[in-house]
Protein backbone atom coordinates (compact mmCIF):
# COMPACT_ATOMS: atom_id res chain seq x y z
CA UNK A 1 0.00 0.00 0.00
CA UNK A 2 1.52 3.33 -1.03
CA UNK A 3 2.11 6.19 1.37
CA UNK A 4 -0.57 8.88 0.96
CA UNK A 5 -0.02 12.54 1.79
CA UNK A 6 -3.05 14.71 2.49
CA UNK A 7 -2.40 18.35 1.67
CA UNK A 8 -3.93 21.79 1.35
CA UNK A 9 -4.01 23.07 -2.23
CA UNK A 10 -3.12 26.59 -3.34
CA UNK A 11 -6.85 27.19 -3.86
CA UNK A 12 -7.50 26.43 -0.15
CA UNK A 13 -9.06 23.05 -0.92
CA UNK A 14 -7.78 19.62 0.09
CA UNK A 15 -6.45 16.69 -1.88
CA UNK A 16 -4.01 13.78 -1.80
CA UNK A 17 -0.79 12.72 -3.42
CA UNK A 18 0.87 9.35 -3.17
CA UNK A 19 4.35 7.97 -3.48
CA UNK A 20 4.54 5.64 -6.45
CA UNK A 21 8.29 5.02 -6.23
CA UNK A 22 11.27 5.82 -4.02
CA UNK A 23 14.47 6.69 -5.87
CA UNK A 24 17.97 7.68 -4.71
CA UNK A 25 17.03 11.29 -5.55
CA UNK A 26 13.70 11.37 -3.71
CA UNK A 27 10.10 10.34 -4.20
CA UNK A 28 8.09 9.88 -7.39
CA UNK A 29 4.68 11.37 -6.62
CA UNK A 30 1.30 11.00 -8.33
CA UNK A 31 -1.24 13.75 -7.70
CA UNK A 32 -4.95 13.20 -7.18
CA UNK A 33 -6.97 14.86 -9.96
CA UNK A 34 -9.71 15.92 -7.52
CA UNK A 35 -10.06 18.31 -4.60
CA UNK A 36 -12.64 18.74 -1.85
CA UNK A 37 -13.46 21.86 0.14
CA UNK A 38 -13.40 20.22 3.58
CA UNK A 39 -10.48 18.42 5.17
CA UNK A 40 -12.67 15.62 6.48
CA UNK A 41 -13.95 14.80 2.95
CA UNK A 42 -10.56 13.85 1.52
CA UNK A 43 -11.14 10.14 2.08
CA UNK A 44 -13.92 10.27 -0.53
CA UNK A 45 -11.52 11.13 -3.36
CA UNK A 46 -8.65 8.82 -2.33
CA UNK A 47 -9.39 6.23 -5.02
CA UNK A 48 -7.05 4.52 -7.47
CA UNK A 49 -8.82 5.92 -10.53
CA UNK A 50 -8.43 9.52 -9.30
CA UNK A 51 -4.64 9.59 -9.48
CA UNK A 52 -2.97 11.08 -12.53
CA UNK A 53 -0.57 9.06 -14.66
CA UNK A 54 1.78 12.06 -14.61
CA UNK A 55 4.52 11.85 -12.00
CA UNK A 56 6.68 14.42 -10.23
CA UNK A 57 9.97 14.02 -8.40
CA UNK A 58 10.14 15.52 -4.92
CA UNK A 59 13.26 15.43 -2.78
CA UNK A 60 13.14 14.42 0.88
CA UNK A 61 13.86 18.06 1.73
CA UNK A 62 10.93 19.33 -0.35
CA UNK A 63 8.51 16.92 1.34
CA UNK A 64 9.82 17.91 4.78
CA UNK A 65 9.36 21.61 3.94
CA UNK A 66 5.78 21.04 2.77
CA UNK A 67 5.07 19.17 6.02
CA UNK A 68 6.78 21.74 8.25
CA UNK A 69 4.91 24.58 6.49
CA UNK A 70 1.58 22.83 7.12
CA UNK A 71 0.82 22.19 3.44
CA UNK A 72 0.99 18.45 4.03
CA UNK A 73 -1.17 17.94 7.10
CA UNK A 74 -1.46 14.15 7.31
CA UNK A 75 0.47 11.08 6.20
CA UNK A 76 -1.17 7.66 5.82
CA UNK A 77 1.07 4.63 5.64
Amino acid sequence: MPKIYRYKTEGKNYSTMRISEITPDGFVIQMNDYEVNKMKGVYKIDKEENYSDATYLYTQSEIETLYNDGVIYDISR
